[in-house]
């Protein structure tokens, strides 16, 4: 019989692979949790990413695919070192204890199933988060190659229940991927699963097995309480259909080698950079542990991939609004918000991050008219407004009301997120809150309208321009204040100071504070100008810059040469630097103090000491004081 205090496992029963738990004041409830279980791979262990890394990196210094240079700065390869992960495990173990080895079981698989997760709080895994070789790696190579659709060939869909190869005594099991004609010096099998969003939907969808997820009325809804769902998201839009699975666009395929042994590239690699949207995460680990991991431009390339998937790829924005208005009079307008991603915008973990709009409205003058959605950097605050428009999930517990107790909540208060196209809900993924215009075909749209209205003061002077700005952040200021406040748990056991060290939700917060308080990123932004007067039909004025932009390059993809453009709103210090997809630095284009207006300056295609550089992709970082940084990604050709 399971202790109803604790998080426990059942390795052998009468179904092979079978774990059940019990959670703090749940004496009766059994929950079975199928998959490979901690002690299963009695034959094979799993080898660490340093022993792939010999073939599969570090072996074309002038290209970008090698799968281990690619991952190794991702927030799949550090998922054991993500500190707001950890600051919520000690939370979460707090609310019911022992319930951190279930989420171990995603973050750092390898402990898991080498059985080090059983102290929940991961005071047993071995190694450290500065150094290569322990358990903090997080999802490592051969565990996603060792992995397989299960005996019965059906894979689960959540909660981390996956099924890892063990092979034989006497034979290895194979190493599993998208080829059925690889070339390898190991056992190698082709498998369609590491093509589908399938895999990706094992630690990708996560419900609650012991709470039930109730209504506005408390009542139970029959379905456990979805913690996140971002395959689902996906399965229920037009994506699948469409042939776009998760690797469509997180792993695209580019022309390269995987192995060093293999001498012709295939134009159908897989890229395992992974990105996603947290970009701020990234920063954090290369300040505090690039350097020991020997791992700082990985973290580099993966903090402008972040920004290129929320900059580039991942929403469009239109400002429809009059061209024309009378001063004294009421001004109505509209922004748009299209999502461009195959599942809700934003999605994932629900706690702490939210996207917004920001709309400033400024006179000739540069009088401040109206503004909805301002972001007080200095004290990390999103200032709260009649009109301010937020997409984000709130849980909470019911009686309780909105609340970050994530082991506990079993209540959806809030679930305006923007539907990917093709979006068919159940009644786990509904909207909540919100409604969504629903297209001929049945499904949702995938865009969202808010609309604005605000008096043009009569002695404001001509012409107004409106600024739409739409802002995604990562961690906001009351999840981090939460997970330090709430945090009663004691030192982390993994600082070399412990155990006079901080809390790790001391330690994350100190974080924040040290790496900008995770600050915004802008995703996307359109101007208006606005005149009070009918005027004669002249050509129309080139905008005025109402902020920080970069245009891109002029050509693209370009030969020779390309111009790249960008604005500033004011005089600024500024830098425009070009970066290769390993994150390692190019070209410094601009640098210092600039005027406020438009700046174009030329990419030659050469680096900082005149060289000629290889073709392929590039990343354009515009860098401006008092603003977060911009991507664009530029091709070189030969």
């Amino acid at each position: 019989m399971l202790r109803p205090a604790s998080f426990r496992r059942i390795r052998r029963l009468a179904v092979p692979c079978i774990s059940l738990f019990a959670l703090a004041g749940t004496a009766s409830a059994q929950v079975v949790l199928p998959g490979t279980q901690p002690g299963d791979l009695q034959n094979w262990g799993l080898l660490p990413p340093s022993f792939c890394q010999t073939c599969h990196g570090q072996f074309d210094l002038e290209t970008d695919y090698e799968p281990w240079e690619t991952w190794a700065g991702s927030m799949m390869a550090n998922a054991g070192r993500d500190p707001i992960f950890w600051a919520a495990v000690d939370v979460a173990n707090q609310d019911v204890p022992g319930v951190g080895e279930f989420c171990i079981r995603c973050h750092a698989p390898k402990a898991w199933l080498e059985g080090r997760s059983s102290a929940p709080d991961g005071s047993a895994m071995i190694g450290s988060l500065g150094f290569e070789g322990g358990d903090f790696d997080g999802v490592e190579c051969h565990f996603c190659h060792r992995m397989y659709e299960g005996p019965e060939g059906s894979p689960f869909h959540e909660n981390g229940q996956y099924w890892v190869d063990d092979g034989t005594p006497l034979v290895n099991p194979p190493y599993r991927g998208p080829y059925d004609d690889a070339q390898a010096p190991h056992p190698w099998q082709f498998s369609a699963y590491h093509r589908s969003s399938e895999m990706c939907a094992v630690c990708h969808n996560l419900s609650n097995p012991l709470v039930a997820l109730l209504d506005e009325n408390g009542n139970d809804t029959g379905l456990q309480f979805p913690e996140q769902a971002t395959y689902d998201e996906w399965e229920q839009s037009s994506f699948p259909a469409e042939g776009t699975e998760c690797q469509t666009c997180h792993m695209r395929s580019v022309e390269g080698r995987a192995c060093f042994l293999v001498p012709e590239p295939r134009a159908d690699l897989p890229l395992h950079e992974l990105a996603g949207a947290n970009a701020w995460i990234p920063a954090v680990l290369k300040g505090e542990y690039g350097a020991t991991l020997f791992r700082e431009p990985h973290f580099e390339r993966a903090i402008n991939l972040a920004l290129d998937q929320l900059q580039n790829q991942s929403a469009d924005l239109t400002l429809s609004a009059p061209s024309r208005a009378v001063a004294g009079d009421a001004y109505d307008m509209r922004v748009q918000v299209i999502n461009r991603t195959g599942h809700k915008l934003p999605t994932g973990y629900p706690e702490g991050r939210r996207m917004w709009m920001q709309i400033e409205v400024r006179d000739a003058n540069d009088a401040l008219i109206y503004e909805s959605g301002r972001y007080d950097y200095a004290s990390a605050t999103l200032l709260a407004d009649s009109d301010l428009k937020v997409w984000e999930t709130i849980h909470g517990v019911h009686g309780e009301g909105p609340g970050f107790h994530l082991v506990r909540n079993n209540r959806i208060f809030k679930d305006n997120r923007i539907p990917p196209a093709g979006f068919r809900p159940t009644a786990k993924t509904a909207p909540v809150g919100a409604t969504f215009e629903t297209r001929p075909d049945g499904s949702l749209a995938n865009w969202d309208w808010t609309d604005y209205a605000f008096p043009i003061p009569v002695d404001a002077a001509s012409p107004l321009t409106i600024t739409a700005s739409l802002w995604y952040q990562t961690a906001a200021r009351p999840y981090v204040e939460f997970l330090r406040d709430e945090n009663t748990s004691g030192p982390d056991p993994h600082d070399p100071n412990y155990p006079n060290a901080p809390s790790r939700g001391e330690k994350l917060y100190s974080f924040w504070e040290n790496y900008d308080r995770c600050p915004p990123v802008l995703m996307e932004r359109a101007t208006r100008r606005v005149f009070f007067r009918a005027l004669p039909e002249v050509a129309d004025a080139p905008e005025a810059p109402a902020a920080v932009h970069l245009s891109g390059a002029r050509e693209n993809p370009f030969r020779g040469s390309t111009e790249i453009a960008w604005e500033l709103p004011e005089n600024s210090l500024a830098k425009l630097v070009v970066f290769d997809v390993r994150g390692a630095r190019v070209r410094t284009l601009a640098a210092g103090a600039r005027g406020a207006g438009r700046h174009v300056d030329t990419w030659d295609g050469h680096d900082d000491l005149g060289r000629a550089v290889a073709a392929g992709t590039y990343f354009v970082r515009l860098e401006v004081a008092g603003h977060a940084p911009q991507v664009d990604r530029v091709v070189l050709l030969r």
